[in-house]
């Protein structure tokens, strides 16, 4: 793919830092986006920055991408929404300081939930709308 010009780009954990980077570049390069979060306010903003960066049309939705129901159904909505998706960043991540014997396993299940599972779960949930649209 040499060019984001017309393609649909799905970034979890778009709220802020990486995630609305990539949200804000793909909209300058005339990317339809999809943009998720768990923080709702950061979202908002990221959807305002995108379509002053040129974005024609922002689809955007609070989503916690550890809850795998609702993650395969963000992706059936965004296909919807759209008609395709050409490119997803599974982009969410979390991390926990501290020292390892003080945290406890209900910590690490939640940096699973997102880290690994919303990984897994983000591109299981789009690889076949990715196949479908050749890219």
């Amino acid at each position: 793919m040499k060019s984001l010009k017309d393609k649909v780009v799905v970034i979890t954990g778009a709220g802020s830092g990486i995630g609305r980077a990539l949200a804000v570049h793909a909209a300058g390069q005339g990317a339809l986006v999809a943009i998720s979060d768990v923080n709702e306010a950061g979202l908002a903003e990221t959807v305002a920055l995108a379509k002053d960066a040129g974005a024609v049309d922002v689809h955007s939705a609070k989503l916690d991408v550890a809850d795998r129901a609702a993650f395969l159904a963000y992706a059936d909505e965004v296909a919807r929404h759209f008609g395709r998706v050409n490119v997803i960043v599974n982009n969410a991540g979390v991390t926990m300081t501290g020292d390892f014997e003080d945290m406890t396993l209900e910590e690490f299940d939640w940096i699973m939930g997102i880290n690994v599972n919303g990984v897994i779960t983000g591109t299981k949930a789009f690889l076949p709308h990715l196949i479908a649209s050749g890219d």
